[in-house]
């Protein structure tokens, strides 16, 4: 499959440096657009990303803000082998969630209000950035005791997405914030 999809992306003109790497957890295909200098990989099996895309569509179909606090209703459908679920009836949603619909705050002050938790409240030493919960979630809890930023993964809440990081990457991330 992956072969097919590279001798396809090697007929458009506007994809360069394809590199196939099929041996991977999750195996992709890199490739560079020429026009935008954007680079991009391609997975066909990540089953992940999949959840992903579906949980962030639902965010941005509650809110058009894309409201990320406290959206922890009841599971309707637990997904086999994973950790984490979310609910996927935004129909019902406002019945079973009392928060939805009430954070009016523009998308800059909401942006604003995020840049100073994670710049002046957030402790990076002692916390984990998550999503499951309002509640400050510790690294001990999760049993993460590396100085790396801590990012839980929503679907798999066992992995630390900051775990890659570099000290360096890190930094830069609260700085530019």
């Amino acid at each position: 499959m992956i072969n097919k999809l590279v001798t396809k992306l090697k007929k458009m003109p506007s994809i360069r440096n394809i590199v196939p790497i099929p041996s991977a957890k999750v195996p992709i295909i890199k490739f560079k657009h020429i026009y935008t200098q954007l680079e991009g990989d391609i997975s066909l099996y990540n089953t992940l990303a999949q959840h992903n895309t579906q949980l962030l569509k639902m965010y941005s179909c509650i809110d058009e803000r894309v409201k990320l606090t406290d959206v922890q209703p009841k599971p309707e459908e637990i997904e086999e082998g994973q950790d984490v679920w979310f609910y996927k009836d935004r129909e019902k949603l406002p019945q079973i969630w009392p928060e939805y619909g009430k954070n009016k705050l523009s998308v800059g002050s909401l942006w604003l209000k995020m840049l100073r938790f994670y710049t002046e409240d957030f402790d990076f030493e002692e916390y984990v950035i998550s999503i499951r919960q309002k509640q400050k979630l510790f690294k001990f809890e999760k049993m993460w005791y590396k100085k790396a930023m801590a990012i839980e993964d929503p679907f798999d809440i066992t992995h630390n997405l900051g775990g890659a990081l570099s000290r360096k990457s890190k930094l830069l991330i609260i700085i530019l914030m």
